[in-house]
């Protein structure tokens, strides 16, 4: 198990959900808003979909042992459309991500165990006078790993 394997293994994940866009392992920036938009657009729509590990907590255990509990946050911005509805076709979407990591608490094995993913925020937010779905999730996973003393 490792940090890396981790985090693939979410990118995997959110990439089977229908409807998710383009799923980045790392947070994207760009000092250029039209370039961070590109990075974020999936079939002619701005759907991005960002991988962040925040924090890890370590603790030992007995020897050679050591649990490490990371915090994934998962960030996203959705082309806003209130024609479309597009604020219903989000809200699906993050439903769709809770079900489809709701059975997978090992992440097909790269993981001891996880918590369920949490929908920290949902917003709306303004970017380059454009407005955008927004929303942050949280996944802390429990990996396992050796040392020697």
């Amino acid at each position: 198990m490792s940090e890396v394997l981790i985090r693939a293994q979410i990118k995997t994940e959110l990439e089977k959900v229908s409807g998710i866009g383009v799923v980045h392992t790392y947070e994207r920036y760009s000092r250029s808003l039209a370039e961070l938009f590109e990075l974020m657009t999936k079939s002619s729509k701005i759907n991005g979909w960002m991988i962040h590990r925040a924090s890890t907590d370590s603790k030992r255990e007995t020897l050679p042992l050591v649990d490490r509990y990371h915090t994934f946050k998962i960030t996203a911005i959705y082309e806003l459309d209130d024609a479309a509805a597009s604020e219903v076709t989000f809200q699906a979407i993050l439903d769709a991500i809770f079900e489809a990591f709701k059975s997978k608490n090992t992440l097909n094995g790269t993981a001891l165990d996880s918590e369920p993913i949490n929908i920290d925020s949902v917003e709306t937010e303004e970017y380059g006078n454009r407005l955008f779905h927004t929303a942050v999730l949280t996944l802390v996973v429990h990996e396992r790993t050796t040392y020697t003393a």
